[in-house]
This record gives structure tokens, sequence and C-alpha cells, in this order.
């Protein structure tokens, strides 16, 4: 096969007939199986087993020709990199990037030009395949090579060379390599002109021998044609050469659309003349040059291609920008202006024989809406003049003409806003176009690039007047996140070792012989510690931050940071040393190496102390216990083993089915862990050696394996000191066990059980940790990704989940504010991220404090505290340093009407020990209140508070009092009997007061102190939700607790919307039921949530559904906006979804840990949303303010675009 532009159905077309026989079958399932392919949860080895078993073969041999095709006609860099990864899918490395599997069911042979082996390899996993499999250089051909070519093959068909004809050939390709496929296209001309069993001098000089065969054979078949299809002819091949500014030309595929009919049966002609080669079908039907060699020696191409070369470029460009044109209906907004046009209309008049038909369409569409724009523009002159001459005549002259006058202004006014409109549009499609633009940027990873893009097609003060378009905004967005994501250090070399100082400023990255060093501030490579024998293989930090480094030759290095030397080194291994552990007062150093040994070493002479033997095969980790008395190592040999310091001794042997991977102390020493590709994890008795139990629910490999940090933190686990044991798999698992020793010593049956399974990757976890303070667990895999889990024990949840890198993540690092994590992989990259643009946690509480959704009293973002009311006390969040306290006790309050326009007064009445208190939540002050007689009916929960206007509204018995308090005494404004009272609320400002009841609900005017309007409702109406601007209210029937509780009862379907201002109401019926509403800020839309999980999105003023969301893992629980109005916060099991209203996408998506209908979402500020849960509460910065989002994103692209590049994506 050859890869062409698509090397996935180049494949499929190559293995459907071996997988499926019957032709209907081979139909039917080509675009499931092509779906497959391209995916990555398939390998050639599954691939090959299918095709044999069909075949009744043993061993598959692909061939792959021209794989530099892969290069020149596919540039997609995902989609090369994707069919590499399959192509070597059947090859399997371990962690120490050694070759550990082969499936010797396939074989694959790739052949390729050496001078595209730089692009190949700058894919590192093609590098470090040719470490294993170097591949054969095939460099230029010998004499006697080239003559057996020429002669072996006519000899084994009984065929003979006239006398003298070999050696004039082998003359005529001389030395030149690049004659190879001319030689080719030569020889199979000379086959085909055979006579009497014998190639003859006569034949070779009639196709023009090596050196004029191709381009005499091209010529004469160009001269078969007449003057105009050989113009054709010349359009035809110049759509076939892409042309390269910094680069040789290369070959390129042209589709069936791009030509009219009969240049498309000019196409076919050349197809049988061999000059070309056509395949696909339909829509998708396509053509490209038979070889390369053409390019480079018919000299008519490269004339054609050298007078073309700045039209094709222009083509290109125009053939986008048809592209957004249609896609949006043919817009007139998306047609040429100004110098494009300009530029496209002298193209059409010099090249109109190279333009297909779509493209000559939409140049003329383009100049005729010129043309009526300019006779508009002549109009609205002449009218002008007319008016003058009108003036001239006279005042009778000008009066009888006035109507007339007046009339051709409107018009030449309506002209104009047409003009403007249509500017407009234009303005609108070269958005969309730099959105795209951007888009693609961002994705081959040029932020910079992408994000200034997506800055230009925005409205800026100081810029071009243009439209807003939401898809600039959303990929500006994607490039402010990536740019806070990440930090960028490249390193020549594939990363497996980093290591991170102790005080966190220093980051050392083992890269081939040399050891790079960084400051973790400014990403700056501080130096680096050179040796120039042999590859680093290990690097730890000291406790005063020298660097322990380890090498595959058996050195063993302590170097000094500061004076880039080494100061003590370890002589005594005869070959790699792959670990090394300090004991806890790093005096002593434990070694383990691939010559079977471990040694202990004084760290500050360098003098071996201790040397183990006993390993049967390579050690690949040790590890002192607690106490410094023993050492633990773990071997390929199938055990760890333990021995004891002083006596230099083996004292016990723990054994596995195959390698032992990894081996830990428990942090109180009293229990041992081993893990190992025999899929089991065993606990073994540090005291006696014998096995407590094996942790079997791993189905693959068992790679590392950490305990809890010994710490006690309001951060760890439910649990108590180390009582978790971490592991991670090649089964894509990570999980938690539980160890505790005081179970253990009890015999408590749930010492070893599984707490949590961490299951988000989709490849081999690689690595593992718990931080430092056993906060998180972080975990990476071999696919590149990385996950940041909120260690809760049983409850244990995912905080971040994330591509990292394209290739395996070896190791990684979390700083210890949690708000950076570094990450090394064998791509050759080392990413810093930042997670505090994402994240920001806030506190955990227990179960007291945990608030609910109506009990927020207030959020005052310049004090950066947050209030809520509970049934007996107030609490309060400080945001800044995460504490969540208990603030007044043993009270009553009531509802707060929230006030988001003005969040100040902060003044509230309590109730405690039946006396009327007025308090600040702010600085504690309070004071009494007086004179107010009802206050022991007073029940507080029926009770709200508008801050504003100090108004205090409560009902007890179906009485409804409303007191003002803006005068120190209460007084009574308003009070009124009304039916089985259920819910009240104040608008915001104060004006108005909405009360329901069973079957109606009210809107009484408090500045009048009566009631403005009663609206009758369904009598199960028992919920009310206010707009923010409190001007419109939505009633439903509360389905909760019967869906939740499986309560039978006869269901509304019914939401009651009224809007206060004009009374008017209106009915939203659906064919579920309503759970729970939102209104929007704005009081124009409103979402509802539905049992049957769906979200639907209504306009709140004509009752019409604009659109619904459905999770595609989950039902929805949960639902709210934003302050502006413009994204929804979907609630699910386990995330919340951050969805832009506008562009109907998903934006964000933030997990959380908790039962899937007892967390809610509050929308604190236009960017920042706040969890609450039994488990946590969180503020999340989401970057939702547009102004904020572009005036962050200037300061982080603080460049403009060059003019080199405004040139490239056509902004001048």
């Amino acid at each position: 096969m050859r890869p062409r532009s698509d090397p996935f159905k180049e494949l499929l077309s190559l293995i459907l007939p071996y997988i499926y026989k019957d032709p209907v079958d081979q139909l039917e399932k080509a675009s499931h199986l092509l779906e497959v392919i391209r995916s990555k949860d398939i390998n050639i080895s599954y691939l090959a087993k299918i095709i044999l078993k069909t075949c009744h073969k043993t061993r598959l041999l692909l061939i792959i020709d021209q794989f530099e095709e892969l290069y020149t006609l596919n540039t997609i860099d995902s989609s090369q990199k994707t069919f590499i990864d399959l192509c070597l899918s059947h090859l399997s490395y371990n962690d120490n990037n050694e070759l550990i599997d082969i499936d010797s069911n396939i074989s694959i042979l790739c052949a390729m030009r050496s001078d595209f082996m730089g692009a190949a390899i700058a894919y590192n996993k093609i590098g470090r395949v040719l470490n294993d499999f170097p591949c054969e250089i095939l460099g230029q051909m010998t004499v006697d090579e080239l003559q057996s070519a020429i002669e072996l093959p006519a000899h084994k068909c009984n065929i003979s060379f006239e006398t003298g004809l070999v050696d004039r050939i082998l003359h005529d390709v001389g030395s030149d390599h690049g004659y190879l496929p001319l030689l080719e296209f030569t020889l199979s001309l000379l086959w085909e002109g055979i006579s009497y069993n014998k190639i003859t001098h006569e034949r070779y000089n009639a196709v023009g021998g090596v050196k004029e065969a191709l381009t005499q054979y091209a010529n004469n078949v160009y001269n078969e044609f007449s003057s105009d299809q050989k113009q054709q002819i010349e359009y035809i091949f110049i759509q076939l050469v892409q042309p390269n500014e910094d680069a040789r030309d290369t070959k390129q595929v042209a589709y069936k659309a791009y030509f009219n009919k009969k240049m498309w049966d000019l196409v076919t002609i050349l197809a049988d003349k061999r000059l070309v080669v056509t395949g696909g079908s339909g829509d998708s039907e396509q053509v490209e040059i038979i070889h390369e060699t053409l390019i480079d020696y018919w000299g008519l191409l490269k004339n054609w291609i050298d007078k073309n070369r700045h039209f094709r470029y222009w083509q290109n460009y125009l053939r986008q920008a048809i592209r957004e044109w249609e896609k949006n209906n043919k817009d007139i907004g998306g047609l040429l202006r100004g110098k494009a046009l300009l530029e496209a209309e002298e193209n059409l008049l010099s090249f109109k024989r190279f333009l297909g038909e779509k493209e000559i369409l939409y140049i003329e569409s383009s100049s005729n809406l010129k043309k009526k724009e300019e006779k508009k523009g002549k109009q609205r002159f002449q009218i002008a003049i007319l008016i003058g001459i009108f003036a001239s005549i006279g005042f009778l002259g000008a009066l009888y003409f006035y109507s007339i006058s007046e009339n051709a202004l409107a018009k030449a006014k309506k002209s104009e806003l047409i003009s403007n409109d249509q500017k407009n549009k234009a303005l609108k499609t070269q958005s969309l176009f730099l959105a795209d633009l951007a888009k693609q940027e961002l994705e081959k990873g040029a932020v910079d690039i992408g994000a200034l893009l997506a800055l230009n097609a925005l409205p800026q003060n100081g810029g071009i007047e243009r439209p807003y378009v939401i898809e600039a905004e959303h990929q500006l967005r994607q490039g402010v996140i990536k740019h806070l994501d990440k930090n960028i250090i490249e390193i020549e070399k594939p990363v497996f070792v980093i290591s991170l100082s102790h005080n966190e400023k220093q980051l050392a990255v083992a890269a081939g012989t040399n050891i790079q060093l960084y400051n973790t501030e400014s990403f700056k490579n501080e130096g680096e510690l050179v040796s120039k024998l042999s590859n680093v293989v290990f690097i730890a930090h000291t406790k005063n931050d020298f660097i322990l480094a380890t090498y595959n030759n058996g050195e063993v290095k302590l170097w000094d940071t500061k004076k880039k030397k080494v100061i003590v080194q370890f002589d005594g291994h005869r070959d790699a040393v792959y670990f090394a552990d300090f004991n806890s007062t790093e005096t002593l150093l434990a070694t383990a190496s691939k010559d079977k040994t471990i040694k202990i070493w004084d760290i500050h002479s360098g003098k071996e102390l201790k040397s183990f033997a006993g390993h049967d095969s390579i050690v690949t980790k040790v590890f002192f216990s607690p106490d410094d008395k023993k050492l633990l190592s773990a071997s390929r040999d199938k055990t760890a083993r333990m021995w004891d310091v002083e006596k230099g001794k083996e004292l016990f042997k723990f054994g596995h089915k195959s390698y032992v991977f990894d081996a830990k102390f428990k942090p109180e020493g009293d229990i041992v862990a081993t893990a190992s590709a025999d899929g089991e994890i065993k606990l073994w008795d540090a005291l006696t050696g014998k096995l407590i139990t094996i942790l079997d629910r791993h189905t693959d490999s068992v790679y590392n394996l950490e305990f809890e940090p010994k710490i006690k933190s309001s951060y760890g686990s439910h649990y108590s000191d180390s009582d978790l044991l971490l592991s991670s798999s090649a089964d894509n698992t990570a999980r938690l066990w539980y160890v505790g020793a005081t179970d253990y010593r009890l015999g408590h049956e749930k010492f070893g059980s599984q707490l949590a399974v961490l299951q988000k990757h989709k490849s081999p976890i690689m690595i593992s940790k718990f931080t430092e303070d056993a906060k998180y667990i972080i975990t990476a895999s071999k696919d590149g990704v990385v996950c940041l889990w909120r260690n809760l024990g049983n409850k244990s949840v995912l905080r971040e989940f994330f591509k990292a890198h394209e290739e395996g993540v070896f190791d990684v690092a979390m700083f210890s504010d949690h708000m950076r994590l570094i990450t090394a992989s064998s791509d050759k990259y080392i990413y810093i991220w930042s997670l505090k643009n994402k994240l920001k946690e806030i506190a955990t509480p227990n179960e007291e404090l945990v608030p609910d959704e109506e009990n927020m009293m207030g959020y005052f973002p310049l004090h950066k505290k947050i209030f809520f009311n509970h049934s007996s006390f107030i609490s309060v969040l400080n945001t800044y340093s995460g504490s969540f306290t208990k603030l007044i006790e043993n009270i009553e309050a009531p509802k707060i009407t929230r006030n988001i326009e003005n969040d100040t007064n902060s003044w509230i009445p309590i109730k405690k020990d039946d006396k009327l208190f007025y308090i600040d939540l702010l600085s504690g002050n309070k004071k009494t209140i007086s004179g107010f007689k009802p206050l022991s009916s007073i029940t507080f929960s029926n009770a709200v508070f508008n801050r504003r206007k100090e108004l205090f509204a409560y009902f007890n018995e179906n009485i409804l009092s409303i007191y003002d308090f803006s005068n120190g005494d209460p007084k009574l404004t308003y009070q009124h009997i009304f039916d089985n009272i259920k819910k009240i609320d104040f608008t915001t400002n104060g004006d108005y007061f909405v009360l329901i009841s069973t079957g109606e609900s009210y809107i009484i005017d408090i500045n009048r102190n009566k009631i403005l309007t009663r609206l009758s409702h369904d009598k199960e109406f028992d919920n009310f939700r206010l707009s923010e601007d409190k001007k419109t209210y939505a009633s439903w029937q509360n389905h909760y607790e019967k869906y939740f509780r499986n309560i039978n009862s006869a269901p509304s379907k019914k939401v009651s919307i009224f809007h206060i201002a004009n009374g008017k109401n209106i009915a939203l019926s659906y064919e579920s039921e309503p759970l729970t509403v939102k209104l929007s800020p704005d009081s124009l839309s409103i979402a509802i949530l539905y049992v049957d999980g769906a979200m639907r999105y209504w306009n709140a003023i004509d009752g019409k559904l604009l659109f619904e969301y459905k999770d595609k893992t989950n039902i929805l629980s949960g639902v709210n906006f934003n302050l502006d109005g413009k994204y929804l916060f979907l609630s699910s099991q386990d995330k919340v979804i951050i969805y832009n209203i506008q562009l109907r996408k998903t934006i964000a998506e933030i997990p959380v840990n908790t039962a899937w209908n007892s967390y809610f979402t509050y929308a604190l500020d236009y960017n920042k949303i706040l969890i609450i849960s039994n488990e946590e509460l969180a503020i999340w910065n989401i970057l939702l303010n547009q102004s904020e989002l572009i005036s962050m994103a200037k300061k982080i692209f603080p460049r403009s675009l060059s003019n080199e590049e405004k040139k490239r994506y056509f902004l001048e």
C-alpha cells in the first residue's frame, strides 16, 4: 500500500477483502471499520490476527511504499501520528523505554525517501523504534547492482539486451541517484517495445534514453492534444502540484470538483497514458501525478508552475473564502471587497482558463455587488446636485421639488444603511474566517498566533468597528486557557526523570548524558551538569539541594548545583544504576543496579559500606525502612527482598509469579507491599516476612505503589495516618486500598479492602503519586493524559483531566501550593501547568456547615466573604484564606433577598433569646430593636429581608406582615390575610413583593401598599422562582420529592411565567414534569430541568422552546445562570457543565464528587462559580466576562501580528 492523502482509507481498501469476503458486507461495514481504524481503540496486531485467521496463514507482511506521502499528501500532524501509532502498536515498551514484547504475527516494511527521514524521526516514537530495529539505508546503487537490476528480470523472462546496450544505459545513468525513477520509467517503455525477445538500441533511441525518456514521453502525450486541450492540461497539472516557498515542490491531490466535465474527461485520458493516477468515487474522486519525478524533470511542467506560482497561492485562499461563503448560505457579506476583489478581478482576466466554475461565479458575484453599490453612490451624488439646483431657482421651485428630493434622500439614506449592513456582513464573514484560522493554529499548538487571530476577529476600542462573533471569543478563551495552563520547556531528548528541589525553586531534568537545571519561576535554563560518557538514569535532590544522579554505565555522582561540579563520586557498580534512596538523615545512600546488586555508600566520602548479592536479575528499586535499619529491593527475578543494613544479610524473600515492579514500606514500617507484572499486590508482615493478603482486583501488570504520607492534616483522607495504599496498573486504572495496621493486628475483615477505583485513563498508568500533604493524587498514563484527584478515600474525586502530552508521561511533580504541576514526557517536552486559573478550592466543611441553595445571605467581594444562613446559626466563608466557620450561634435569621447590583448593606435582623437585634455581618456590631410586639410569634424560616430598603416580611397563620426598618424602629407598612401561604420574597429594588399560595399568586406594590396583580394557577404549584432582576417569576409543582422517593401522584407538567411590569402570564407545557426552574437575569429566557434528565431553554416572552441539552453520560440534576445570562451551569452526577447559550456549546466541565442531587452551583460574579456540597466548597474562575477576557489576552499576548503574518492570513 501507499499512504496517499488518507493512509487509513488506503489501509482499509487493502485489508477489507480479507476481513469480509462478501462484497455486500464490504460496502456495509467499510465506514464503521474506517472509523475504528482511525480511533486509537484498535491495534495492528488485532487486524493481523483477523486476516490470518481468514486466510489460514501464520504471518503477515505489510509493505508501505512511498511512506513519505504521509508528510507530503497528509499535512495534519495528529493524523500522521495516529497512523504511525497504529503501525507501531504491535510493539510494547516498559517504563524504562525498553522493548519488552513484539507481536510475531505481523511484520511491517516501510520504504521512504531518505530526505524525509528528518520529518519522520521528529516523532520520537519512530526514533525509539529505529534504536531497536535499525533501518536499512539504501544508498546509491553500485554499477554491479544496477546491472543486476537491469539484466536479471529480463534473464528470468528469456529476454536479452542487444550487445552494449546495458553499458550504454549504465553510462547514461551515471552517478546521479535521482535518475533511478527515470531508469525505472525507461525500462518499462523498453519492455513494451520488445521484438523477438530482445531489447534493442533502436528501441532505446526511440524512447529517448534514460535522460530524455520521461520528458519525451510526456511531451509526446501532450502533443497529441489540440491547442484548446493543451491549455486545459496546463490547468490540470498545476492543480496537481503543491508550490512551496522554502522547499522543493511536491505533488498534491486534486478533487473532481476542481474541474469541469471536459477537463475530467482529459484527466481520464491522461490516466490511461500513465501520467496521472485517479482514485475514489463520487464527490471524493481524485487525481494525482503518477510520480514526483515528473515535477523535477518535465521542463514544461516546471515552467507552468513557476509561471503560475503566485496564482496558486492566491487560488488556495480563494477556495477557503468560497467555503466560508457557502457555509453562510451565500450571504453577500461573504463576497470579496476592496483590495481582495481588485486582485480577484485581475486574476480572472489573466487566469480565467485556470479557474473552476465556482471560482468564476464567486468573483463575478462580488463584482456585480460592487457595481450596484457604486451605482447607488452615484445616485446619491446626483441627488445632492439636484437639491443645490432647486435652491438656486428660488423658493417656489424648491418648494415644488421639495417632496421629490425628500423622498430621494430617504432612499439614499436607506441605501447607505444597506451598504453598512453589507459591510457588517463582510466583516462578520472575515471574523468567522479568522476564528477558523485561530482554531487551526491552536490545534497545531501555535497558541500566540491563534490568540492574536482571535483578537483581530473581535470588536475592540481603537480597532476596526466589526460585529461581535462568538466563535472568535471561544477561540480566544481557548488560547488564554492554553497559555495559562502551561509553560513549556523543550528538551532535545525524551524525558523520563525529573526532580523538584526542596525549596521548589529549581527543576532538574535528566536528558541524555546531561542534567538540565531550570528556574521554576522564570523557566530559564540555569546551566547543566555534564557527564559525557553515559546517559542519566535517575536523579534526586538532597535536602540541601545537591543533586544525586545515577548513570547507565554504573556511575553514581553527587553534584553541587551552584558550582556545577561533582563533589562525591560512588564507584563500584558494573552496570546501569536504576534507582537510589537516602536514609532519613541523608548520611547513607542505597543504590540498585542492573548488575543484580544493591550497595550502601557513605554519602560524604563516597566509600562503599555494604554490597548485597542475591537477586538473579536486574534490581530496579531499593528503599530504606522508616527506621533506616532495613532495605527493601524489587527485581525482575520475580522477587522483592528485605535486607539487614547493619549485618548485610538477607532477611526475607517476597515472591511473585512475574517481575516485581515496585516494593514499598508502610510509613510506620510494619507492613511491606509488593507489586508485580502478574497483576497482584501482596501485603507482607515486615516483622515476620509472612504473607498477610493478596490484593488481586487489577487485571494487568501493577507498576507503582505508594502509601499515603504519614501526615496529620485536615486535607488528608477520612482515615487515620497512612491507612491508604495507592496502586497503578497497565489495566488503565489506579486503585485505593485500606491498609490500617490496627485492623490488621485485630484481624478485621476490612483490612486490604478496595476503597476506590480511579478510572479515567484509556491506556496504562505509568505513574501515580500522593502529594506531600496527601490532599491530592496524581496519575499519568502512556497516552499522555494526566489526572488530578482529590484524595477523599472511598469518595475520591477527579479534579483535573487533561491531555498533557502526545506521548507517555513518565514523571510528575506538584508544587506544595497545589497551583502548579510539572509533567515530563518521552515527547521531549516538559510542561509546567498552572491550575490556579481554573481551580481555587476553598474548604472542606463538616456536615453541620454545609448550606443549601436558598441560604446564601450575601456575597461581599471587596471583603472576600460569603455568608450563609443555617437553622440556628450564621456561617462565613472567607474566599481569600479558605476558612469556613460559624459566625453567630443560637439565633434565627430571615432569608435575605440577594442584591446583585450593590451588595454593600451588611445589616440584617436576627432573633436571639426572644430579642430582636440588628447586626452587621461584616463587623459583628449589633443593636437592639425595640417596639416589635409580635416578636415571640415570628418564625424566621417564614421571614425574608430586603437589605436595599431594609424591609422585613414574615407570615404567621396566613397573615402577611411587612415592616420598614430603615428609621431604626420597625414600622408596620402592610398587613393582609391570605389562604395557605407557601412562599414569599421581595423584588431586588424593594418596590414589589411576591407571594404564592395554594392556587393563587399575588404581586403587592410596596409603595402603594396594595395588591397590584392576582394570578390563578394550578393548586399543585408549590414552588416559585424570581429572576435576578426580580421583574419576572415562575411557578410550578415541586417534583423532587415525588421523583427521588418514588411517590405516586398526578403530576403537573406546566410552568407558569408571570411578568410583573405588564401582568403578562405565559404557560409552558411539555410531556415531562419540571424539576427545577431558573430565569435568566434579564427575564427574557427560562431554563427548565425536567424529570427525563434534559434541560430545555425557552423564550420567556412568547413561550417558544429554543433548544434542549442532554448530557451524554448522566442525567442533569441542576441548572443555573451566570450573572450576565450568557452561560448556563448544568449539574450532573460527576461534573458541572459550563454551557455557552449563544454558541450552543460546552466550553468547560468541572468535576465534582458527591451524590448527584446533593450539591448546587452559585454565580458569584460574571466569571466565578461557587460549588457547594457536603464534601467541599470550591470557587472556579471560568473566564466568562468578554471585556475581562480581552483585557487579559492583551496582557498575555502584547505583540501585534507582523506584516508578514497579516499577509499570510489575508489581513492586508
